[in-house]
């Protein structure tokens, strides 16, 4: 029996022995070292931005647009101008929610250029 355990030992023994050991080297260990400094820099440079952004005043472009427009067509012209828009696209909306928006006609495959031969023949 002691020689039966001692074979079973020897044997757990060499199959530890024949798993392989991950050997990491010092250049690993720099390498995986630098990738994580370079990802907290990129998330602390995106923290900084987005800090910046939010110190940032709103710039609403519907309302510089509407004071170009008054500039440009005066403060009537600039409301009929917006009223159209609106008009337009509420139209433009409309069409898209149709059903039929949704598959379009397809063109059909037809050859551009259609060259009409001549009957041959002694009827011709």
């Amino acid at each position: 029996e002691n020689e039966e355990e001692e074979n079973e030992e020897e044997e757990n023994e060499e199959e530890e022995n024949d798993s392989p050991a991950m050997l990491i080297s010092d250049e690993l260990v720099q390498l995986f070292a630098s990738g994580a400094r370079k990802r907290k820099e990129r998330e602390e440079e995106a923290r900084q931005q987005e800090k910046r952004w939010a110190a940032r005043p709103l710039e609403r472009d519907d309302l510089k647009r509407s004071n170009e427009q008054e500039k440009l067509y005066g403060a009537e012209g600039a409301r009929r101008v917006r009223q159209l828009e609106a008009a337009l696209n509420a139209h433009f909306d409309r069409v898209m929610d149709k059903p039929s928006a949704a598959k379009p006609v397809l063109w059909p495959s037809v050859a551009l250029r259609h060259v009409a031969h001549a009957p041959q023949g002694p009827g011709a």
